[in-house]
Parts: C-alpha cells; sequence; structure tokens
C-alpha cells in the first residue's frame, strides 16, 4: 500500500552560516518524520517556477529575502516564517535578540570590563534589538556603552579603515565590544589589527552564531553567542507540522534563546581593577571541572572569606558561589552540547558531585533539564550541511 507523502517547499536564500543550521535543524525534524518530501528553492523565481507543477503541503520560508507574499497568498497552504519581516497571517518562529543582548553583556561583565562599546545596524531589527537589550543590561549594571551603528551599506570590509578603525581608536581601553555577529566582529578584529592593538588585552571582541567561517579567520579567534539557528529550524518544522494535521496555535511569534556563548581567545582576559578578583576568577575558570568552595578559592588566592565575599559583591555583584555555580553550569553546557557523553559523565567532568546535584542545579540556573538543553542544542552527532556562500553579508540572518 502506497503512503502518503507530505510535500514540503522550504523557501530559503542560500547561504554558508545562519540558514545552513537552520535547515539542518529542518532535516533533524524531517528524519522523525519519514514521510517528508522537501523541495529546497532559493529564490522568489524558483520558487514561482516549481509551484506552478507542483503544489506543497505546507511551506517554511524566510521573507527578507524578495517578496513572497503573492506567491505564499496563492498557494494558501499552511506557512510558518523563518525570522524575518513580522506579518499578521504567518507564523513565525525567530531569535531571541532580547536575550543575546543581555547573555552578551552579561559575558564582558563578568571578564571585568567597565568600558563597554555594541557596533551594529541601524535600519535592521534583529540588530537593534540585540543593541538595546545589551545597552540596558549595562546600564542596569551602573555602566555606560558606546554605540557604532551604520547603514546596511556603511559597515563592511569596505569601511574597516575608514569607519570602524577610528571608532575603535577612539574608545576608552580596556574594552569590550559587543558586535551585533559574526561578520562585524571579523572586521572588528581586523580594524584592531590596523591600529596595533591587541585582542584580548586592549579590544576584546563578542559576536553571535557562532560561524566557523568568521570565526577562524581572525586572530585570536572569535568568542561568539552560539545562536539557536539549528533549533529554530526544528521548531518551525514542528510548528509546521501541527498546522498541517489542522492544530492551532495561539502564540503567533516563538522566541528561541541562544544556547550560550562559545569562548575563544578573543574574550578570553580578566579587565577588573582588583587584582584578587581577577587572581580568584582566574582560579574559578582553571577548576570549573573540579568539586571545590569559597574557602579554596580565598586559600589559593590569600584573601580572606569575608574580604572576597565583600570585592566580588563590589567588582561583579554577585557572590563567590554564585561565580562557582555558573563556572560549572556554563562547562556543563559546552559538553552537553559538544559531545555525547552521559548526563552523569558531564556531571562528574564540570564539578558537581552527584548526577541529581547536577540535574537539580542545571535545571534552576537554565530553566532546562541537561536531557531537554541537549535536545534543544546539542550539535555532536550532527552532520554539517553545506550550501552555497551568501555574498550579501549585511542582509538580516534573523
Amino acid at each position: 500500500m502506497a503512503r502518503k507523502l507530505r510535500k514540503i517547499g522550504l523557501f530559503f536564500p542560500p547561504t554558508l552560516g545562519y540558514f545552513a543550521d537552520v535547515v539542518m535543524g529542518v532535516q533533524e525534524f524531517a528524519r522523525s518524520q519519514g514521510n517528508w518530501c522537501v523541495e529546497v528553492c532559493e529564490s522568489l523565481s524558483i520558487a514561482t517556477a516549481v509551484t506552478k507543477q507542483w503544489r506543497p503541503d505546507g511551506i517554511l520560508v524566510n521573507l527578507s529575502d524578495g517578496n513572497w507574499s503573492r506567491l505564499i497568498k496563492r498557494l494558501g497552504v499552511p506557512t510558518v516564517q523563518v525570522g524575518g519581516t513580522p506579518t499578521s497571517v504567518m507564523h513565525r518562529v525567530l531569535t531571541d535578540d532580547g536575550a543575546i543582548g543581555r547573555l552578551a553583556a552579561t559575558h564582558l561583565l563578568d571578564r571585568g570590563f567597565r568600558n563597554l562599546a555594541f557596533c551594529g545596524y541601524a535600519q535592521l531589527p534583529w540588530s537593534t534589538g540585540r543593541e538595546a537589550a545589551f545597552t540596558e543590561t549595562i546600564a542596569r549594571a551602573g555602566f555606560t556603552c558606546d554605540v557604532l551603528r551604520g547603514g546596511p551599506g556603511e559597515i563592511g570590509v569596505w569601511s574597516v579603515t575608514s569607519l570602524l578603525a577610528p571608532w575603535v581608536k577612539r574608545l576608552k581601553k580596556p574594552v569590550g565590544i559587543f558586535a551585533c555577529h559574526d561578520r562585524v566582529a571579523m572586521l572588528i578584529g581586523d580594524a584592531c589589527w590596523h591600529l596595533g592593538l591587541e585582542v584580548p588585552d586592549e579590544v576584546a571582541i563578542l559576536g553571535v552564531d557562532n560561524n566557523p567561517q568568521d570565526c577562524a579567520f581572525t586572530s585570536p579567534s572569535l568568542s561568539s553567542i552560539m545562536g539557536s539557528a539549528r533549533r529554530i529550524g526544528y521548531q518551525a518544522a514542528e510548528l509546521l507540522e501541527k498546522l498541517m494535521r489542522g492544530g492551532r496555535m495561539p502564540e503567533k511569534s516563538i522566541f528561541v534563546a541562544p544556547a550560550g556563548v562559545a569562548a575563544r581567545a578573543s574574550t578570553d582576559v580578566l579587565a577588573a581593577d582588583d587584582p584578587d578578583v581577577v587572581a580568584a576568577l582566574k582560579f574559578i575558570r582553571a577548576h570549573a571541572a573540579t568539586l571545590f568552595d569559597v574557602k579554596d578559592i580565598a586559600a589559593a588566592t590569600l584573601v580572606s572569606r569575608r574580604m572576597l565575599e565583600r570585592k566580588f559583591r563590589a567588582v561583579l555583584k554577585r557572590s563567590p558561589r554564585q561565580q562557582i555555580l555558573k563556572a560549572h553550569v556554563e562547562l556543563a553546557q559546552s559538553l552537553l552540547i559538544n559531545t555525547s557523553l552521559s548526563t552523569l559523565a558531564v556531571s562528574l567532568r564540570s564539578g558537581f558531585p552527584s548526577g541529581s546535584k547536577f540535574s537539580a542545579v542545571f535545571k534552576r540556573e537554565t530553566g532546562l533539564s541537561p536531557t531537554k538543553f541537549r535536545s534543544l542544542y546539542g550539535v555532536a552527532a550532527s552532520a554539517q550541511t553545506k550550501m552555497p556562500p551568501d555574498r550579501d553579508y549585511n542582509r538580516s540572518p534573523e
């Protein structure tokens, strides 16, 4: 007996970074269903031609590239939008840009930076959303943030020496810079090299998307927020399946949080003025895989526990104990994402005394169980999807 196929139109622009990861998430869901027959159309003209003789049962689309509304209306099938400009008729799954901005601020503040800056696009909502959350978090911590915004045609390889370098030069050092995505972060790294500035000692740089194409071009390599593109693809596909089955979703927009920060050399620095806090932070980072407590830090840094507590509150606005837990959880997140170790092995390798303690603390700190976190963000077993490069780097990736 013949089995019924689900015909799915995947209308995405070709790219090596963000959408390649989105497609990987869609592929994972499609494999779980077994009956998805997918046609990838990378432009409006291709999609229009294909659908003249092939009507999909459902569509996943990004509306940043071309005017798709007429085609979508003509086909009249369940459609889920991946990022792009919001519409009143389609469900949308996208990155939580506010969560990205807050995570970026926390990462740089944790490294002791009091001079902060943001570089991004003035006219793209995903960039301005990240900027707003970043600057608000910095302001709540009691600091100010220098901002450079440019139009889509102003920030690029052509502006490294004419725009980015003069801006970076006038920033008070040491400075932590958050770039709206990895491409801009890479260009800031080029500007620092042009000026002879040391990264990360004078300028620490943090990007978004953890795109190996951009993160590995600069020296030192770039730290980057691990975006949620793969998870967005999976959730968009899952939502489309529900809609094709006649289900209803009350929320028009589903926001997916980032997985964490892939910390590399570009932010591997501690800029705090207090040498005791710096020494304590170095100890915590070096021993994150082991079981230790505040008295061990105090003994290693030759500072009393009470004084250490006071210094941490003054500099980092948190206790040493909270910083220890943060280091353990961040290491566990990295292991869950990048390895296939069992949950128990992850707990022991990230400094927790038992699997049960690890699960309880991890869920309290992240809102997700270790198993759920890995199912949402784990990439160790995922094959990399290769697609042609997208030359328009200033187009919104979301």
